[in-house]
């Protein structure tokens, strides 16, 4: 893997924790950050960035190779199947950090919870959540990959490529003001494409935002 340059890493920390990204100052114990991994899989990918607060502001860790030895440990005891992770050791204003890189999984991955049972989450906005709904039908039966039907479908999936993640999501009413069509139907296109396992929906009402599931 290509670290970084320290620009891209700057842009990355001034955006802020996002539906790609999760900061962490150092590691908790618990399942916390193996249900995090688990999401980025699942989702689209993304960045675990520790030494870093949640407002993104560099704080540095003391012992890096103590904090991949439990990244990796969790990878491989708490996520079924095992997730390959990617490591690079990063150095801003001379503090270290830990950059933990997950690449989006061709299947679904869970976490193996205290419980036994096994568990599937996904990235909504900044959130780490518990896949229900077309999400977990979409990871479970293998459409992750569904195709949106009609132009305006395909334009709301390139608009939401476009956008990029963002920590609340995208929303309806921004698409529809953008893009100059009427809000019900583009509420009617954003509902057929999650329940088509494409994207994910978070709130309620008005504040429902929308988030990719994958890449189409």
């Amino acid at each position: 893997m290509k670290a970084p340059s320290t620009s891209d890493l700057r842009l990355r920390l001034a955006r802020g924790e996002d539906a790609q990204t999760e900061f962490k100052q150092r590691l908790p114990r618990g399942l916390a950050v193996a249900r995090t991994l688990a999401a980025l899989a699942n989702t689209r990918g993304g960045w675990l960035l520790v030494g870093v607060d949640d407002r993104g502001t560099v704080l540095g860790l003391a012992d890096v190779p103590a904090a991949r030895r439990q990244l990796e440990e969790l990878a491989l005891t708490r996520l079924e199947p095992e997730l390959r992770l990617e490591f690079a050791v990063l150095t801003v204003d001379e503090r270290a950090l830990l950059l933990c890189v997950v690449a989006p999984a061709p299947q679904p991955v869970r976490v193996l919870e205290e419980s036994g049972e096994r568990i599937e989450y996904v990235r909504v906005g900044a959130s780490t959540r518990r896949a229900q709904g077309p999400a977990l039908r979409a990871l479970r039966h293998g459409s992750r990959r569904a195709r949106a039907s009609n132009p305006l479908e395909r334009s709301i999936l390139e608009w939401l490529a476009r956008v990029g993640p963002h920590p609340d999501g995208a929303r309806v009413e921004a698409f529809a003001r953008e893009r100059n069509i009427g809000l019900e139907r583009a509420r009617k296109a954003f509902v057929h494409l999650e329940l088509a396992g494409a994207i994910i929906g978070s709130g309620h009402g008005k504040r429902r935002s929308y988030t990719l599931l994958l890449s189409s």
